[in-house]
């Protein structure tokens, strides 16, 4: 049984249309893939490369002699930089899941929404440099679409599940699944 309280798939690909949508995702920013034809990672998908890719996955990352426990923690600190109080709060955090948990409808800095991207696609790199299963992982993956499946409705990061055919398919903006492939190509780029 699992311990989520629910899980998000839709009957075919105009329900998950229209739930993107909802979401506020353009139409022009939803992207479908064939499940069975990528490398899909999430922390509650309990393979060794769903939970490595995952920002979750705890790791130790050392950004100027400090030290996070994971990716998550990394970026909720860098994203809490006018708030001494709450940085402090998610260095104590065991795990990725209680950052997430503790940071939730808390004021980020007023620039969050210009920066976080990009704070994101940092914290990524760090993990690429210093955390040798993600690096393999995305170094072996080729040219396979990474895609986060959000069974829990995170069709902006992420993706969720839809049936067409008689085949599963995750439909989403992928955002998160997207800057990984991103820091894959830069690194190959510069590995050449």
């Amino acid at each position: 049984m699992s311990k989520f309280k629910y899980k998000v798939e839709f009957p075919n690909r105009e329900a998950g249309v229209k739930y993107c949508e909802k979401k506020g995702i353009l139409a022009k920013n939803i992207r479908d893939y064939k499940k069975d034809e990528v490398l899909f990672y999430s922390s509650r998908v309990k393979t060794r490369e769903a939970q490595i890719l995952s920002n979750m996955y705890p790791c130790r990352l050392n950004l100027n002699g400090q030290i996070f426990k994971s990716v998550e923690h990394m970026y909720h600190y860098m994203c809490f930089t006018q708030y001494r109080e709450i940085q402090d709060r998610i260095q104590v955090c065991r795990t990725g899941f209680e950052v997430k948990q503790m940071c939730k409808g808390l004021k980020r800095d007023d620039n969050f929404e210009e920066k976080h991207h990009d704070v994101m696609e940092f914290c990524m790199n760090l993990k690429y440099q210093q955390c040798k299963e993600f690096r393999e992982i995305l170094e072996n993956s080729g040219d396979v679409p990474l895609v986060e499946w959000a069974e829990w409705g995170d069709v902006s990061a992420g993706t969720c599940l839809y049936m067409k055919g008689g085949e599963e398919w995750l439909i989403g903006q992928n955002s998160g699944g997207r800057l990984l492939m991103k820091v894959r190509l830069n690194n190959r780029k510069k590995n050449l």
